[in-house]
């Protein structure tokens, strides 16, 4: 596989991987965002009721028939929602729902201690004891009765169950247009951009290793035969490169090649000056003692 296409491949894998990870960090950031928008909803609506009903313990045990009939009313706007009575043990002493309980019932008090707690929580998940599933968050404030000298002692609580709305055919095509085409013109900009990218990257990358492989294949197949004697010939006539390059690792394989074709040019005219000497010398020799020589075999000759 060719480095370009690695490279365009590489860039753009990454990404698609960024556009999930970007869709996947929303959809965890408007869950979170939900859940914390319900949960302190929830803590406010307990707030206002304490603060209308100071006596809720009273009222079960004086109207322990109309008080569920009580909480239902609180609860219509939202009918996902339940609301609950529990004692100090977690026991269910009154609630919204028409389900019905076994008689001692008692709630995980974990979620139910944690959300009426005096540190502020983003959102606490609990479990509704109609339905026995842990995957609604839940809310919970501590209920006292007044006693002497109107010290307020805890005596129970009262507890939210929120579950999760179930969308209707409007709210999905209203999700569609709000989220999900944005969505898709996001994950196809992303992956245009990243091709574009892919693009302009492998091109810089690879076109000078294109013009030194050009240069190398050049010099392996013409040689250095183009260097007269004497004559000094710039590495940019075997590589085909500009006479300034960038500063980075190809500028500086580029000046290494150049370098060493330099070298490799001086010592190839060096040894071609001497081998001409070195005939030029023979010739002279081979002269100069052919005289002598040819003499010496006439006068042989006529001795």
């Amino acid at each position: 596989m060719p480095v370009r296409l690695k490279i365009a491949l590489t860039i753009l894998v990454t990404g698609l991987l960024t556009a999930v990870g970007v869709i996947t960090t929303v959809l965890y950031a408007f869950e979170r965002f939900e859940r914390e928008s319900t949960y302190y909803r929830a803590a406010g609506f307990l707030e206002r009721v304490v603060a209308e009903h100071v006596d809720m313990l009273g009222m079960q045990e004086r109207f322990p028939d109309e008080f569920n009939s009580f909480l239902r009313n609180l609860v219509l706007f939202e009918p996902d929602s339940q609301l609950y009575l529990l004692g100090m043990d977690g026991r269910v002493l009154a609630m919204s729902g028409d389900a019905k309980l076994p008689d001692g019932f008692k709630v995980n008090m974990g979620p139910v201690k944690e959300a009426s707690g005096p540190v502020p929580m983003p959102y606490v998940m609990g479990d509704d004891p109609q339905r026995m599933d842990a995957n609604a968050v839940v809310a919970a404030r501590v209920l006292s009765r007044k006693a002497i000298l109107n010290q307020p002692e805890a005596a129970g609580y009262l507890y939210l169950v929120c579950h999760k709305t179930v969308l209707s055919q409007s709210s999905v095509a209203a999700l569609q247009g709000s989220f999900v085409q944005p969505t898709l013109v996001l994950i196809l900009i992303v992956v245009a951009v990243s091709s574009l990218l892919a693009a302009w990257v492998a091109a810089s990358i690879t076109r000078p290793l294109s013009q030194m492989s050009a240069a190398v294949s050049h010099i392996t197949r013409d040689g250095l035969g183009d260097a007269q004697i004497g004559q000094t010939i710039s590495g940019d006539a075997y590589l085909g490169l500009p006479t300034t390059v960038a500063r980075d690792e190809f500028g500086q394989l580029n000046n290494a090649l150049r370098s060493m074709l330099d070298a490799l040019r001086q010592q190839w005219s060096t040894l071609r000056r001497l081998d001409h000497f070195r005939r030029e010398g023979v010739s002279n020799l081979s002269h100069d003692l052919r005289s002598p020589l040819s003499g010496i075999h006439s006068l042989s000759e006529i001795l």
